[in-house]
Protein backbone atom coordinates (compact mmCIF):
# COMPACT_ATOMS: atom_id res chain seq x y z
CA UNK A 1 0.00 0.00 0.00
CA UNK A 2 0.95 3.30 -1.27
CA UNK A 3 1.90 5.71 2.52
CA UNK A 4 1.35 9.44 1.57
CA UNK A 5 1.58 12.46 3.37
CA UNK A 6 0.41 16.42 2.10
CA UNK A 7 1.40 19.89 2.93
CA UNK A 8 -0.09 23.08 1.98
CA UNK A 9 1.40 25.77 2.71
CA UNK A 10 -1.03 28.23 0.99
CA UNK A 11 1.63 31.18 0.56
CA UNK A 12 2.56 31.53 4.01
CA UNK A 13 6.28 30.81 4.89
CA UNK A 14 6.70 27.97 7.36
CA UNK A 15 9.21 29.20 9.67
CA UNK A 16 7.10 32.21 10.28
CA UNK A 17 3.44 30.79 10.29
CA UNK A 18 2.21 28.45 13.23
CA UNK A 19 -0.16 26.00 11.43
CA UNK A 20 -1.97 25.95 14.24
CA UNK A 21 0.34 25.67 16.71
CA UNK A 22 2.00 26.64 19.88
CA UNK A 23 4.73 28.10 17.62
CA UNK A 24 6.17 27.79 14.30
CA UNK A 25 9.28 25.45 15.30
CA UNK A 26 6.99 22.76 17.05
CA UNK A 27 5.27 22.61 13.05
CA UNK A 28 8.80 22.20 11.68
CA UNK A 29 9.99 20.17 14.58
CA UNK A 30 6.60 17.63 13.60
CA UNK A 31 7.16 17.55 10.30
CA UNK A 32 10.63 15.71 11.05
CA UNK A 33 9.19 13.33 13.74
CA UNK A 34 6.29 12.69 11.52
CA UNK A 35 8.86 11.91 7.85
CA UNK A 36 11.44 10.55 9.96
CA UNK A 37 9.18 7.68 12.04
CA UNK A 38 6.97 6.55 8.92
CA UNK A 39 10.11 6.27 6.96
CA UNK A 40 11.46 3.30 9.50
CA UNK A 41 8.77 1.29 8.05
CA UNK A 42 7.93 2.47 4.81
CA UNK A 43 8.41 4.47 1.43
CA UNK A 44 6.86 7.58 2.14
CA UNK A 45 5.73 9.99 -0.63
CA UNK A 46 4.93 13.42 -0.20
CA UNK A 47 2.36 15.79 -2.00
CA UNK A 48 3.34 19.85 -1.43
CA UNK A 49 3.03 23.16 -2.97
CA UNK A 50 6.15 25.30 -4.11
CA UNK A 51 6.74 26.52 -0.45
CA UNK A 52 6.37 23.13 1.18
CA UNK A 53 8.85 21.92 -1.06
CA UNK A 54 11.42 24.36 -0.60
CA UNK A 55 10.94 23.94 3.19
CA UNK A 56 10.24 20.39 3.92
CA UNK A 57 12.85 18.94 0.97
CA UNK A 58 15.15 21.72 0.45
CA UNK A 59 15.44 23.24 4.13
CA UNK A 60 15.30 20.45 5.95
CA UNK A 61 16.25 17.51 4.15
CA UNK A 62 13.27 15.09 4.95
CA UNK A 63 13.88 11.88 3.27
CA UNK A 64 10.53 11.32 1.34
CA UNK A 65 11.10 8.82 -1.65
CA UNK A 66 8.80 10.84 -3.98
CA UNK A 67 7.74 14.27 -3.99
CA UNK A 68 4.77 15.96 -5.76
CA UNK A 69 4.75 19.48 -5.69
CA UNK A 70 0.89 19.63 -7.17
CA UNK A 71 -0.84 21.80 -4.11
CA UNK A 72 -0.07 25.35 -5.71
CA UNK A 73 -3.55 25.18 -7.60
CA UNK A 74 -5.39 25.44 -3.82
CA UNK A 75 -3.66 29.00 -3.61
CA UNK A 76 -6.70 30.64 -4.68
CA UNK A 77 -8.65 29.51 -1.34
CA UNK A 78 -8.58 30.41 2.00
CA UNK A 79 -5.83 29.24 4.62
CA UNK A 80 -9.22 28.49 6.43
CA UNK A 81 -9.89 25.12 4.31
CA UNK A 82 -6.72 23.16 6.36
CA UNK A 83 -8.29 20.32 5.00
CA UNK A 84 -8.38 20.75 1.45
CA UNK A 85 -4.65 19.82 0.52
CA UNK A 86 -5.97 16.41 1.74
CA UNK A 87 -8.85 15.76 0.05
CA UNK A 88 -7.21 17.02 -3.06
CA UNK A 89 -4.32 14.67 -2.68
CA UNK A 90 -6.90 11.63 -2.25
CA UNK A 91 -8.69 12.80 -5.56
CA UNK A 92 -5.06 11.95 -6.96
CA UNK A 93 -4.78 8.50 -6.27
CA UNK A 94 -5.52 5.45 -8.05
CA UNK A 95 -4.09 2.76 -6.37
CA UNK A 96 -4.89 1.56 -2.96
CA UNK A 97 -2.80 4.04 0.22
CA UNK A 98 -2.83 5.86 3.35
CA UNK A 99 -2.42 9.15 3.88
CA UNK A 100 -0.82 9.79 7.30
CA UNK A 101 -1.03 13.20 9.19
CA UNK A 102 2.09 15.42 9.65
CA UNK A 103 1.44 15.26 13.67
CA UNK A 104 0.65 11.44 13.80
CA UNK A 105 4.13 9.64 14.43
CA UNK A 106 4.16 6.03 14.74
CA UNK A 107 6.58 3.42 16.42
CA UNK A 108 5.61 0.19 14.79
CA UNK A 109 4.62 -0.83 11.48
CA UNK A 110 0.47 -0.67 11.00
CA UNK A 111 -0.53 -4.35 11.14
CA UNK A 112 -1.39 -5.83 7.46
CA UNK A 113 -5.13 -6.82 8.26
CA UNK A 114 -5.90 -3.14 8.77
CA UNK A 115 -3.89 -2.20 5.74
CA UNK A 116 -6.10 -5.05 3.83
CA UNK A 117 -9.05 -3.41 5.10
CA UNK A 118 -11.14 -1.28 1.96
CA UNK A 119 -11.51 2.13 4.37
CA UNK A 120 -9.09 3.01 7.06
CA UNK A 121 -9.00 5.56 9.07
CA UNK A 122 -7.82 6.46 12.85
CA UNK A 123 -10.81 6.03 14.88
CA UNK A 124 -15.07 6.74 15.29
CA UNK A 125 -16.43 9.68 16.48
CA UNK A 126 -19.60 10.48 18.26
CA UNK A 127 -20.07 14.09 17.72
CA UNK A 128 -21.14 15.65 20.55
CA UNK A 129 -22.56 19.37 20.91
CA UNK A 130 -18.97 20.21 20.45
CA UNK A 131 -19.55 19.68 16.49
CA UNK A 132 -23.60 20.26 16.72
CA UNK A 133 -22.44 24.04 18.11
CA UNK A 134 -19.98 24.35 15.10
CA UNK A 135 -22.70 23.14 12.57
CA UNK A 136 -25.46 25.34 13.89
CA UNK A 137 -23.05 28.32 12.62
CA UNK A 138 -21.80 26.90 9.50
CA UNK A 139 -25.38 25.42 8.18
CA UNK A 140 -26.96 29.08 7.25
CA UNK A 141 -24.16 30.48 5.43
CA UNK A 142 -23.69 27.75 2.96
CA UNK A 143 -24.06 27.84 -0.52
CA UNK A 144 -24.16 24.12 -0.97
CA UNK A 145 -24.95 21.37 0.64
CA UNK A 146 -24.45 17.71 -0.97
CA UNK A 147 -27.11 15.32 -0.62
CA UNK A 148 -25.26 12.94 1.40
CA UNK A 149 -25.27 15.02 4.23
CA UNK A 150 -28.68 14.94 4.74
CA UNK A 151 -28.70 12.60 7.62
CA UNK A 152 -26.36 14.62 9.58
CA UNK A 153 -28.95 17.43 8.58
CA UNK A 154 -32.05 15.70 10.08
CA UNK A 155 -29.85 14.67 13.11
CA UNK A 156 -30.55 10.82 12.26
CA UNK A 157 -26.75 10.81 12.67
CA UNK A 158 -24.18 11.44 14.90
CA UNK A 159 -20.69 9.58 13.68
CA UNK A 160 -17.58 10.97 12.15
CA UNK A 161 -13.71 9.45 11.02
CA UNK A 162 -10.99 10.94 12.55
CA UNK A 163 -8.85 10.96 9.50
CA UNK A 164 -5.09 11.12 11.45
CA UNK A 165 -4.52 8.18 9.31
CA UNK A 166 -7.14 7.85 6.24
CA UNK A 167 -7.12 5.76 3.57
CA UNK A 168 -8.23 1.92 2.01
CA UNK A 169 -8.15 -0.33 -1.32
CA UNK A 170 -11.51 0.52 -2.60
CA UNK A 171 -10.17 2.83 -4.70
CA UNK A 172 -13.33 3.83 -6.32
CA UNK A 173 -14.90 4.43 -3.53
CA UNK A 174 -12.60 6.78 -2.02
CA UNK A 175 -12.55 9.01 -5.09
CA UNK A 176 -15.99 9.02 -5.00
CA UNK A 177 -15.72 10.48 -1.47
CA UNK A 178 -12.87 12.76 -2.40
CA UNK A 179 -14.37 14.40 -5.37
CA UNK A 180 -17.92 15.12 -3.44
CA UNK A 181 -15.95 16.67 -0.20
CA UNK A 182 -13.69 18.85 -2.70
CA UNK A 183 -16.79 19.53 -4.18
CA UNK A 184 -18.99 20.81 -1.01
CA UNK A 185 -15.32 22.52 -0.03
CA UNK A 186 -15.01 24.51 -3.31
CA UNK A 187 -18.56 25.33 -3.67
CA UNK A 188 -18.50 26.80 -0.22
CA UNK A 189 -15.42 28.85 -1.07
CA UNK A 190 -16.65 32.24 0.29
CA UNK A 191 -18.00 30.70 3.63
CA UNK A 192 -14.63 32.15 4.95
CA UNK A 193 -15.63 35.61 3.90
CA UNK A 194 -18.75 35.02 6.11
CA UNK A 195 -17.67 33.22 9.24
CA UNK A 196 -14.25 30.94 10.97
CA UNK A 197 -14.51 28.63 8.08
CA UNK A 198 -11.38 26.75 9.79
CA UNK A 199 -14.77 24.49 11.36
CA UNK A 200 -16.24 23.45 8.21
CA UNK A 201 -13.05 21.12 7.36
CA UNK A 202 -14.34 18.25 10.20
CA UNK A 203 -17.67 18.45 7.89
CA UNK A 204 -16.29 18.31 4.51
CA UNK A 205 -13.67 15.84 5.57
CA UNK A 206 -14.51 13.78 8.46
CA UNK A 207 -18.73 13.81 8.59
CA UNK A 208 -18.97 13.49 4.65
CA UNK A 209 -16.92 10.55 4.49
CA UNK A 210 -19.07 8.51 7.53
CA UNK A 211 -22.07 9.99 5.97
CA UNK A 212 -21.42 7.99 2.34
CA UNK A 213 -20.52 5.15 4.25
CA UNK A 214 -23.86 4.72 6.15
CA UNK A 215 -25.47 5.49 3.00
CA UNK A 216 -23.90 2.82 0.76
CA UNK A 217 -23.68 0.06 4.25
CA UNK A 218 -19.85 0.28 4.39
CA UNK A 219 -17.61 -0.37 7.27
CA UNK A 220 -14.64 1.72 7.93
CA UNK A 221 -11.41 -0.28 9.76
CA UNK A 222 -10.49 1.88 12.78
CA UNK A 223 -6.41 2.02 13.73
CA UNK A 224 -7.67 2.80 17.60
CA UNK A 225 -11.01 0.68 18.30
CA UNK A 226 -12.72 2.88 21.19
CA UNK A 227 -15.25 5.32 20.38
CA UNK A 228 -14.01 8.69 21.26
CA UNK A 229 -16.39 11.65 21.34
CA UNK A 230 -15.22 14.66 18.98
CA UNK A 231 -13.81 16.85 21.36
CA UNK A 232 -12.90 14.14 24.32
CA UNK A 233 -9.28 13.21 23.23
CA UNK A 234 -7.16 11.92 26.14
CA UNK A 235 -2.90 10.21 26.24
CA UNK A 236 -2.65 11.49 22.45
CA UNK A 237 0.14 13.31 23.44
CA UNK A 238 1.97 10.73 25.74
CA UNK A 239 5.43 11.15 24.86
CA UNK A 240 6.67 9.65 27.91
CA UNK A 241 4.83 6.26 27.49
CA UNK A 242 6.40 5.74 23.60
CA UNK A 243 7.04 3.24 22.51
CA UNK A 244 6.88 0.16 25.08
CA UNK A 245 3.36 1.63 26.09
CA UNK A 246 2.31 3.49 23.15
CA UNK A 247 3.13 3.35 19.25
CA UNK A 248 1.15 5.89 18.22
CA UNK A 249 0.40 9.23 18.62
CA UNK A 250 -1.53 12.34 17.07
CA UNK A 251 -0.96 16.09 18.44
CA UNK A 252 -4.41 16.78 16.84
CA UNK A 253 -6.43 20.09 17.74
CA UNK A 254 -5.42 21.50 21.58
CA UNK A 255 -2.42 19.33 21.87
CA UNK A 256 -0.56 21.71 19.06
CA UNK A 257 -1.36 24.62 21.71
CA UNK A 258 -0.36 22.64 24.63
CA UNK A 259 2.86 23.63 25.88
CA UNK A 260 4.10 21.02 27.55
CA UNK A 261 3.15 18.98 24.89
CA UNK A 262 4.98 20.56 22.68
CA UNK A 263 8.37 20.24 24.41
CA UNK A 264 8.16 16.67 25.11
CA UNK A 265 8.04 16.66 21.03
CA UNK A 266 11.08 18.85 21.03
CA UNK A 267 12.82 16.55 23.57
CA UNK A 268 12.21 13.50 21.62
CA UNK A 269 13.96 15.22 18.61
CA UNK A 270 16.23 16.55 20.58
CA UNK A 271 17.43 13.05 21.58
CA UNK A 272 17.09 10.80 19.04
CA UNK A 273 17.16 13.25 15.63
CA UNK A 274 20.07 16.12 17.23
CA UNK A 275 20.90 16.86 13.38
CA UNK A 276 17.72 17.14 12.45
CA UNK A 277 16.88 19.35 15.76
CA UNK A 278 19.76 21.53 15.48
CA UNK A 279 18.89 22.74 11.38
CA UNK A 280 15.42 23.90 13.30
CA UNK A 281 17.22 25.85 16.19
CA UNK A 282 18.79 27.68 13.36
CA UNK A 283 16.22 28.42 11.92
CA UNK A 284 14.32 30.92 14.26
CA UNK A 285 16.03 33.60 15.55
CA UNK A 286 13.49 33.50 18.44
CA UNK A 287 14.86 30.28 19.17
CA UNK A 288 17.11 30.98 22.08
CA UNK A 289 14.78 33.11 23.70
CA UNK A 290 11.95 29.85 24.10
CA UNK A 291 14.25 27.43 24.71
CA UNK A 292 16.19 26.07 27.86
CA UNK A 293 19.75 26.74 27.04
CA UNK A 294 21.37 24.95 29.35
CA UNK A 295 19.66 21.78 28.51
CA UNK A 296 20.45 22.89 24.89
CA UNK A 297 24.28 23.47 25.54
CA UNK A 298 24.13 19.89 27.91
CA UNK A 299 22.93 18.29 25.24
CA UNK A 300 25.13 18.66 22.54
CA UNK A 301 27.93 19.15 25.16
CA UNK A 302 29.53 16.87 27.39
CA UNK A 303 26.53 16.07 29.60
CA UNK A 304 24.16 14.11 26.74
CA UNK A 305 24.33 10.89 29.23
CA UNK A 306 23.02 12.99 32.10
CA UNK A 307 19.55 14.31 30.30
CA UNK A 308 19.36 10.86 28.78
CA UNK A 309 19.38 9.24 32.55
CA UNK A 310 16.49 12.29 33.29
CA UNK A 311 14.74 11.30 30.42
CA UNK A 312 14.19 7.85 30.41
CA UNK A 313 13.53 8.32 34.54
CA UNK A 314 10.00 10.34 33.39
CA UNK A 315 9.73 7.28 31.15
CA UNK A 316 9.43 4.86 33.30
CA UNK A 317 7.70 6.73 36.05
CA UNK A 318 5.40 7.40 33.73
CA UNK A 319 6.00 11.15 34.46
CA UNK A 320 5.51 14.24 31.91
CA UNK A 321 8.99 15.56 30.62
CA UNK A 322 9.14 18.98 31.75
CA UNK A 323 12.48 20.67 31.09
CA UNK A 324 12.81 23.72 34.12
CA UNK A 325 16.10 24.83 35.46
Amino acid sequence: MKIIQSFWAGKRQATEESFGWQHSRFHALSWVLSCLQLSKYYAVELYTDTIGYEFLIKVLNLPYDKVHVVLDELNNFSTDFWALPKIKTYTLQNEPYLHVDGDVYIWEPFTDELLQSDFISQNLEVTTDYYHSMWADIYPHLDFLPQEMNGYVTGNNNFACNMGIFGGNDTSFLKKYAEKSYEFAKKNKNLSNKINASQFNMFFEQVLFQEMLTLENKSCSFLIKEISHDNDYKGFGDFYRVPHEKTYLHLLGVFKRNFQVCKMLESYVMLHYPEYFQKISNLFEDYNALTNNDYFEKLFCQNKIIIFDKFKKCIINKEPVIFDD
